[in-house]
């Protein structure tokens, strides 16, 4: 149960306040808590604290690109979306 409110509550700020940055910030905030909540996953599974931390590094760089990549391409220069 805690873990679901440890995951929910910052599931809640992260999509209220990523709206109101620009692509770049956007793209850092759903890539951090990506990399986050996949670090603490994998962290439960026993391995080494430095594993945990490179595999949740990399996940949050590979989302934070693939999302900045997607707000690039899909806004405009002022950050509207493109229909």
């Amino acid at each position: 149960m805690l873990t679901a409110l440890a995951f929910a509550i910052p599931y809640a700020v992260v999509r209220a306040v990523a709206q109101r940055l620009p692509r770049e910030g956007h793209a850092v905030l759903w890539g951090a808590f990506a990399g986050s909540a996949v670090g603490f996953l994998y962290s439960l599974s026993g391995v080494a604290m430095f594993t945990c931390v490179l595999v949740s590094l990399l996940v949050a760089a590979a989302v934070a690109g693939a999302l900045f990549h997607r707000y690039y391409t899909c806004e405009d220069a002022e950050g509207h979306r493109i229909a």
